[in-house]
């Protein structure tokens, strides 16, 4: 799946997009992830983010449900409830942990949370 607009070091997009091999509904996972990333695609273009890797992960802690690894290299989202991998959350659900995860792209880490509300 090609989301580069433009070419090069410029470009603002999502360059690779992966749903994890060893789960069921791989193929369902990756249209997923892939919706995931046209619906952000408008934001990461006016931003001029770039990610280059939208993967999804299933990490042990059942609460963790997105990562953004130095600024946009690598964003992690978590598409299945571990206590039923065959399924998936809805999709707004994770169209929202998508765009917390984009948020740290210009906030790291979690203390400024506490000045939001």
């Amino acid at each position: 799946m090609a989301m580069m607009q433009g070419g090069g070091a410029e470009s603002f997009a999502i360059g690779k997009v992966r749903a994890l091999v060893r789960r069921p509904r791989r193929d369902d996972a990756q249209k997923l992830l892939e919706q995931i990333a046209a619906h952000v695609l408008p934001i990461l273009t006016q931003r001029c983010f770039r990610v280059r890797r939208l993967q999804e992960f299933f990490p042990t802690n059942p609460h963790l449900l997105g990562m953004n690894v130095n600024k946009g290299v690598k964003i992690y989202i978590r598409l299945r409830p571990a206590n039923a991998p065959g399924t998936f959350f809805p999709f707004e659900a994770l169209l929202e942990t998508m765009l917390h995860e984009l948020t740290h792209m210009v906030r790291v880490g979690i203390e400024w949370q506490e000045h939001v509300y």
